[in-house]
């Protein structure tokens, strides 16, 4: 059966060669999903610290949080938008599970102490319709890196309208009450870290936070998005 496997990813290798998702060449040996170059060139987000960089300062105020940093600084006309749009669109699940690993990897300190990572759910009819949720692969991927286990007690109770050119009050409206959390017997007070892929306005981790404390007001926050847009 090994064998087979490898006589077939060979053969895919030559039918349908691997790509870099950001700039299209051939990735070298140590990822398939990006090459080395791009991989090195990677927009790293400016966390000065965990509470006074941009997404924390954002967040301060708001809702009660230990940290909040992201692990690359994103536009939606910069190097990053492929990489997110063929994980949250063209059904690259194990791209987003990569580069959770990156981030897990990249950034161990935020991470530290965190009992439980909770991925920002997805409706259960818009999450069949794309086959999986990007922010749990992205959480999956965190969890290799960090041996952090992910949860599964935050719910989207009912869809939302997309957020695409919505302002952040608009955003904020959108998504207030949509989500649900049941913390596990025995976990209440845990340190649980929300992870998204995108932070732009906050309005859905915000409104996870809110869900979390409204069931768990003891649990010691942090969030995390995969990338975040620094003009708040």
């Amino acid at each position: 059966m090994k064998a087979l496997r490898e006589i077939g990813s060979a053969v895919a290798d030559i039918l349908w060669p691997a790509q870099c998702h950001i700039c299209g060449q051939r990735p070298g040996p140590s990822s398939r999903w990006l090459c080395a170059k791009c991989l090195r060139s990677l927009p790293r987000f400016a966390a000065t610290s965990w509470d006074l960089n941009p997404m924390a300062r954002h967040f301060a105020g708001q809702v009660p949080f230990e940290r909040a940093s992201a692990f690359l600084e994103y536009n939606a006309k910069g190097m990053l938008a492929p990489v997110f749009h063929d994980f949250k669109y063209r059904g690259f699940p194990s791209l987003a599970r990569y580069m959770g690993e990156l981030a897990g990897g990249g950034m161990p300190d935020f991470f530290d102490g965190v009992e439980t990572l909770l991925p920002v759910p997805m409706f259960a009819l818009k999450q069949l319709r794309r086959g999986y949720n990007q922010a749990r692969e992205i959480a999956l991927g965190l969890s290799r890196a960090t041996g952090i286990p992910v949860g599964h007690g935050l719910k989207a109770i009912r869809g939302h309208r997309t957020q695409t050119g919505m302002t952040s009050a608009e955003r904020q409206a959108n998504t207030r009450g949509i989500f649900r959390y049941r913390p596990p017997i025995g976990q209440l007070g845990a340190t649980v870290c929300l992870v998204d892929d995108v932070c732009t306005t906050g309005s859905t981790l915000l409104s996870c936070t809110r869900a979390v404390l409204d069931a768990d007001p003891a649990a010691r926050l942090r969030i995390f998005a995969l990338g975040a847009v620094l003009d708040y």
